[in-house]
């Protein structure tokens, strides 16, 4: 229980919604000690955590959880997943430079009978990459890096069915995690972590015209 007690404090006032973001984030990222010593699998959901570190006033700092997750874990595969413009290869090197293997999808337009639409919603391939992955690895923990209710409480379920048994650990923002990751309510997560300022950059402009996502 108290790998989820500061976390879960911060989980959205409602099933499956989203609380407004708080004033207050912790100044370290943790609790750490489910990927001590641990052979991980990172997925990291790059919308989600990008859209979050901006209502709390922060760019995400892709660079340094890379690093944070390498220095307290045995081996570390790092995954990142966003949506792009079709040949825009910009966030690729982004996410590549900060440590990250990029798996972008690309926006697709399509029309329907409400007219054109654009698809920018990466969450099938996440969770048919994902699935590949943890498939052919010898992972111990698998860290999904969202706070997406829907997708990450099925991701969880669908990796805890594989034949290899792995815990599931959740990494999230204050404000934009559903209640339904709570790991004391939800079977299939084993623990939360929630991201601190040691992962975030404060939002300016010099940044965000480097390439921040």
């Amino acid at each position: 229980m108290t790998q989820t007690m500061t976390l879960s404090r911060r989980f959205a006032g409602r099933e499956g919604g989203w609380a407004r973001p708080p004033r207050q984030v912790p100044t370290q990222t943790g609790p750490l000690e489910p990927l001590v010593g641990q052979r991980i699998l990172a997925i990291l959901d790059c919308e989600n955590l990008s859209y979050g570190s901006r209502d709390l006033g922060f760019h995400f700092a892709y660079d340094r959880l890379a690093a944070l997750l390498r220095n307290v874990a045995r081996t570390c595969a790092l995954h990142a997943f966003f949506s792009r413009e079709p040949g825009d290869a910009a966030a690729t090197r982004f996410v590549a430079r900060c440590g990250w293997v990029a798996h972008p999808y690309d926006i697709q337009t399509v029309r329907s009978y409400r007219g054109t639409e654009r698809l920018a919603n990466s969450d099938g391939l996440i969770l048919f990459t994902s699935g590949l992955l943890a498939s052919h690895s010898d992972a111990d923990v698998v860290v999904l890096a969202s706070g997406d209710g829907a997708l990450v409480s099925d991701l969880a379920r669908f990796l805890r069915s594989l034949p290899k048994p792995r815990r599931i650990v959740t990494l999230s923002l204050a404000g934009s995690t559903s209640w339904r990751l709570d790991a004391r309510r939800n079977p299939a997560i084993t623990a939360n972590i929630e991201i601190g300022r040691d992962c975030l950059r404060p939002v300016d402009r010099s940044y965000r015209l480097k390439g921040a996502m």
